[in-house]
């Protein structure tokens, strides 16, 4: 089963346990899922459905950590709820360790290509490798560690 079918299967769950939170946050993310469909053109790929679902999970923490900075607990919390909800549609993070292994091949394929070693290129190589298993800013640092 998909993603996409996954998420259908959530929301049918959620109306019949009446859990309307989850349902208005499950329509959502079904909402932007159609959204980015249309703008493609397509049909989405899983992959596709996890950029989305990581874009929608980055729109909570930034909105949960503003809520925080203005007092606004309750709204805080529900976008914190959000985050339960969509957190597991998204694959598990890639450890330091992993990384910096594909770290390591891609150093060690940039240098056997005769290429420059440049955070450019090890990210061109990197980032399609661990698409949705870790964040961008930790991928950077991890090169930046590797390189220096």
């Amino acid at each position: 089963m998909g993603l996409k079918e996954q998420i259908e299967q959530d929301i049918k769950q959620a109306m019949l346990a009446k859990a309307v939170d989850k349902l208005s946050c499950l329509r959502m993310l079904k909402s932007a899922l159609q959204n980015a469909r249309i703008a493609s053109q397509q049909d989405l790929s899983d992959g596709e459905v996890i950029t989305v679902i990581q874009k929608e999970v980055k729109k909570r923490k930034e909105a949960s950590a503003l809520y925080a900075q203005a007092g606004q607990s309750e709204l805080q919390k529900k976008e914190d709820q959000d985050l339960v909800w969509l957190e597991p549609y998204l694959p598990a993070v890639m450890s330091e360790v992993e990384l910096t292994g594909l770290v390591e091949k891609a150093k060690e394929q940039i240098i056997a290509e005769g290429g420059a070693l440049n955070l450019g290129a090890m990210m061109k190589i990197l980032v399609p490798q661990v698409q949705g298993r870790a964040d961008g800013a930790i991928i950077k640092a991890v090169v930046l560690k590797t390189i220096v």
